[in-house]
């Protein structure tokens, strides 16, 4: 049986397909809209610095993410940008064999130690109160908390978490790293190791101080619910005599973590 169309009825399902075809083209261009507004870039950099003892008269050079002897995040922390530096400590960038490094001077490296936590039972009220802040060790303050600071810094272009090499500050020369098996899964990206110098110079003071950096990138955007992409990398030193001078830091990056479309 062979269907024949009126003119009407073929009218009619043209102004649907046509109406259908105006209801996506709406949808993707508010969705397009929307995920443009959302979007935002960040490059991130902190440091952590846990010293068990005080330690005096400091002064540390630590990588900082840069590109082309330019380090836009250590430029910020320097202009005073940053978050938590301690109160006297003074920041500035230096170039060591052409490559910027945070220059930290520090008057003191203060060991802060807290006690642990005191669970409160559901129902009822806190009786006891806590130890507090000390700079040594004791059975009240048995927990160092690590000195942390850093700088977050929004940029208006897309940053490349997934090939950052000559495209992004990284916290060591792009030759430096190598391939290496990554940690976790990481579907879209790659992972890489590297070593990066670090200097710990005090007048005084004894015990292991340990540095912990971390950097990258990340691109986010709003598309029925926040997504994006970014890349990370962490450095980890253990200075055995602050003042000993330079000792080597241990790197990983992982690129290309999260969605690019």
């Amino acid at each position: 049986m062979q269907i024949r169309w009126k003119p009407l009825g073929l009218l009619a399902v043209l102004v649907v397909v046509i109406l259908f075809a105006l209801l996506l083209a709406v949808f993707f261009w508010q969705a397009t809209t929307i995920r443009k507004q959302s979007e935002y870039h960040r490059y991130h950099y902190d440091v952590s610095i846990s010293a068990p003892a005080l330690l005096a008269n400091c002064t540390l050079l630590l990588p900082v993410p840069s590109i082309r002897n330019n380090s836009p995040p250590g430029d910020a922390l320097v202009r005073g940008e940053g978050y938590n530096v301690p109160p006297g400590w003074m920041l500035s960038l230096e170039p060591v064999n052409g490559t910027p490094m945070l220059r930290i001077s520090a008057p003191a490296i203060v060991a802060e130690y807290h006690g642990y936590p005191i669970p409160i039972e559901p129902g009822s009220t806190q009786s006891l109160t806590p130890a507090p802040a000390a700079t040594a060790w004791s059975e009240e303050t048995p927990v160092l908390i690590p000195i942390g600071f850093g700088v977050s810094l929004t940029v208006p272009e897309p940053i490349d978490t997934r090939d950052p090499f000559g495209r992004e500050p990284l916290l060591a020369p792009p030759e430096s790293y190598i391939a290496a098996r990554c940690r976790g899964p990481s579907d879209t990206g790659q992972c890489y190791r590297f070593s990066v110098p670090v200097s710990v110079s005090c007048s005084s003071g004894e015990g292991n101080l340990t540095l912990s950096i971390s950097a990258g990138g990340t691109n986010q955007w709003w598309m029925g619910g926040w997504s994006g992409n970014s890349c990370d990398e962490t450095v980890i030193a253990t200075v055995d005599d602050p003042r000993q001078g330079w000792v080597a830091g241990e790197g990983f990056l992982t690129t290309g973590t999260g969605r690019y479309s």
